[in-house]
């Protein structure tokens, strides 16, 4: 929850005022309530997610808004139309003007834009020594936001075959050269999370693995949305073997939930012909083209190839046939990421 002068903000999306409810957010702007009228407005947004514009239904130009580099909001009117319309502003981050601090509110941390700093350090300041921790986006606020709010989601196969632990460990640690180019070409340092499902190979369908990961979503919600805001903030999955189908499952409950996935990535997906119901705007189905266990839940004509897919990366490994099922993750993740980081730039 998060309180600004008379409005509080409930689970990211619900905006009140007294008491009463005053807006509600969705993907592209928010509706308003005013004596129990529901109004429509929509945000027109620049390459870094700054609300330029509000327009309402009819088309009309109801707040415009310009900033300084670093987020800080024109105040003179030859600039700014109706400031004090909607709070939601640079890099669509909500303006919080309590107690005249005007900090923009990033979930994890608050933005004071005048100076510009953090009120924390990064949590991932260990990793850019060379960067104070309070600088906000390495000081080039022009082509650069903070990605905080974003979330990947990574989905563990079966424990076995090689694959002993789930969590973290299935991809070879928080830290792995995996996960950091998974973060790279997402463009989503927030802390990612894993899962850990322990599959049962021998009652193992796609569908029931679907309807497992729609269960498990529903069973961990709050740790899956945990300082993301509905409407704004985006997941991203990545999921390898038996766990194709149970990310499907995630994506299908999150989504009814009002939670959109940008893309999510299938590895040597399990019966990838069965995973068809397509929630996420974007689908990348990759495989190592002579991996034996995925070919043994191929279909008996046609490619084990994931239906509805944006894109597929084939890629022959050269490992021996004990770790071919695992080499996008353990040996020929730089690959894999260059390959999908340019994919992505289209």
């Amino acid at each position: 929850m998060h309180q600004n002068s008379n409005y509080t903000l409930l689970d990211g999306s619900l905006l009140l005022n007294n008491g009463k409810v005053d807006k509600y957010l969705f993907s592209g702007g928010y509706c308003q309530n005013t004596d129990s009228t529901l109004a429509f407005n929509y945000f027109n947004q620049d390459h870094l997610g700054n609300n330029r514009e509000v327009v309402d239904s009819n088309g009309k130009v109801v707040q415009i808004n310009n900033y300084y580099p670093f987020g800080t909001p024109f105040y003179d009117e030859a600039n700014t139309t109706n400031a004090s319309l909607q709070p939601f502003k640079y890099n669509g981050k909500e303006l919080d003007m309590m107690h005249g601090l005007n900090t923009y509110d990033y979930g994890a941390r608050q933005y004071y834009s005048a100076l510009p700093v953090w009120d924390r350090v990064d949590p991932l300041a260990e990793k850019d020594r060379d960067i104070s921790p309070y600088v906000y986006c390495a000081n080039n606020p022009v082509n650069l936001i903070d990605p905080d709010g974003k979330k990947v989601v990574f989905v563990n196969g079966y424990l076995g075959f090689g694959s002993p632990n789930g969590g973290a460990t299935y991809w070879n640690g928080s830290n792995s050269s995996f996960v950091k180019g998974a973060q790279s070409a997402f463009n989503d340092y927030a802390t990612p999370f894993f899962t850990n499902y322990d599959f049962e190979y021998s009652t193992s369908s796609s569908n029931l693995r679907e309807f497992q990961g729609y269960q498990y979503a529903k069973q961990n919600y709050k740790a899956l949305t945990k300082g993301m805001k509905p409407g704004i903030d985006k997941f991203n999955f990545v999921s390898h073997s038996m766990g194709g189908a149970f990310a499907e499952g995630m994506i299908r409950y999150m989504s009814e939930h009002g939670w959109e996935t940008e893309n999510a990535v299938f590895l040597n997906a399990w019966e990838p012909t069965q995973i068809i119901n397509k929630q996420e705007h974007n689908r990348i189905d990759a495989t190592c083209t002579n991996d034996p266990i995925q070919w043994l839940s191929k279909p008996l004509f046609g490619e084990p190839d994931i239906p509805s897919s944006d894109d597929a990366i084939r890629i022959k490994s050269e490992e021996s046939v004990t770790y071919i099922h695992r080499d996008l993750i353990d040996g020929n993740s730089k690959t894999l990421w260059n390959i999908i980081k340019e994919l992505l730039k289209k």
